[in-house]
C-alpha cells in the first residue's frame, strides 16, 4: 500500500467513525495519519492531523490523549518556526498540569519549553522571557527556584547582555543536572545565532 493510499484509508476511516459517533476511534485514525506524516517528514500535515486528533479527544474528555497530541503539535510548530503557537500550547499545558495530580510534575518542563519558544521568537529580547518567568512563578510557586526557572533566567540574562559565553555556560550548567533534548538544542541554536559565533 502506498503512503497516499494509506492516507486515504485513514481519512475515510476517521470520517466513518466520526459519523457513527465513535469520536475516540476517529481521533486514533487522525493520530495514525499524523504519525505517517512524521515518518515522511511532512511536519505541517502532521501538525494538522495531531490538532484534529486533539480536538476529537478533547470532545470525548480524554485528557491524557489530548495532551499527548497537543505536545506533538507544539513541538512540530516550533520546529517549523511557529514559535508563538508552540509557546501558547506549552504554556497552556503547563498551567493545566497544575490542576492534575498525575501531571503536576510536568508543569515546569512545559514552562521551560514555552520559554525556549519565547527566546526563539525574540532572540534579541531576553527581557520578554524574564518577564514571563516572573508571571509563571506567580501562577506556580514551585516554579520559583526550580532548575527550569534558573535555566531560563540565565538564558534571558545572557541574551539581554548579548553574551554568548554566558549563554553557553547556562546550557552547560543545566545539562550537568538534566540533559536537554535535540529539540531543545535546535531552539537554543536558533537563539545562539543572534548572539554571535558558537565558541564551544
Amino acid at each position: 500500500v502506498s503512503p497516499s493510499e494509506c492516507e486515504q484509508c485513514l481519512i475515510k476511516a476517521s470520517e466513518i467513525y466520526d459519523d457513527v459517533g465513535r469520536g475516540k476511534t476517529a481521533a486514533k485514525q487522525h493520530m495514525s495519519l499524523a504519525e505517517q506524516y512524521e515518518e515522511h517528514g511532512n511536519l505541517q500535515r502532521a501538525v494538522d492531523e495531531y490538532q484534529k486528533a486533539a480536538d476529537m479527544f478533547k470532545a470525548e474528555q480524554l485528557a491524557s490523549s489530548t495532551t499527548k497530541c497537543l505536545m506533538n503539535v507544539a513541538k512540530h510548530c516550533a520546529t517549523l518556526g511557529e514559535y508563538d503557537r508552540a509557546k501558547e500550547i506549552f504554556e497552556e499545558q503547563g498551567t493545566e498540569a497544575l490542576d492534575n495530580t498525575l501531571l503536576k510534575y510536568t508543569a515546569n518542563e512545559n514552562y521551560a519549553k514555552a520559554g525556549l519558544c519565547i527566546l526563539a521568537a525574540n532572540p534579541s529580547d531576553g527581557n520578554a522571557l524574564m518577564s514571563k518567568v516572573e508571571e509563571w512563578k506567580d501562577t506556580n510557586p514551585s516554579f520559583e527556584g526550580s532548575r527550569e526557572s534558573i535555566f531560563l533566567i540565565k538564558l534571558g540574562q545572557a541574551v539581554s547582555k548579548d553574551d554568548v559565553d554566558a549563554f553557553n555556560e547556562a546550557i552547560r550548567s543545566h545539562e550537568s543536572i538534566s540533559r536537554l533534548s535535540d529539540w531543545d538544542h535546535a531552539l537554543l541554536k536558533t537563539v545562539r545565532k543572534n548572539l554571535g559565533p558558537d565558541l564551544r
